[in-house]
């Protein structure tokens, strides 16, 4: 937080200014991950690969007895009734769900 809250304004991790520039590499990087995840075979098939990654946490979420409205609330994904709208889920709560998920080795790296 203390580097969130030091930053300038604008991008976290890279300092440039040429939008179309930073944009081009993000897509270079985006498709080299990609690549490398489904070489890896971490992601489902059918399935791109980042959008994976939000069906991975909501299947080890549910394997760990995690509930569906916790993950909901940290994918940012709105209750599907009424019911769900009542009570909150808390930092606390989302943060204790977190603690639980495993940790991954990726063991890669990116050229740019």
């Amino acid at each position: 937080m203390e580097f969130v809250m030091a930053a300038s304004p604008g991008p976290l991790f890279h300092g440039g200014t040429d939008p179309a520039k930073y944009a081009a590499k993000a897509v270079r990087i985006s498709s080299q991950l990609s690549e490398w995840l489904r070489a890896k075979d971490i992601t489902p098939p059918g399935i791109q690969p980042f959008h994976a990654w939000r069906h991975r946490l909501k299947t080890t979420c549910r394997e760990l007895g995690i509930s569906d409205s916790v993950v909901d609330a940290i994918q940012g994904h709105a209750g599907k009734t009424a019911g769900d709208k009542y009570g909150d889920v808390t930092l606390k709560t989302k943060i204790d769900a977190i603690n639980r998920l495993p940790n991954y080795q990726l063991g890669f790296r990116v050229v740019v």
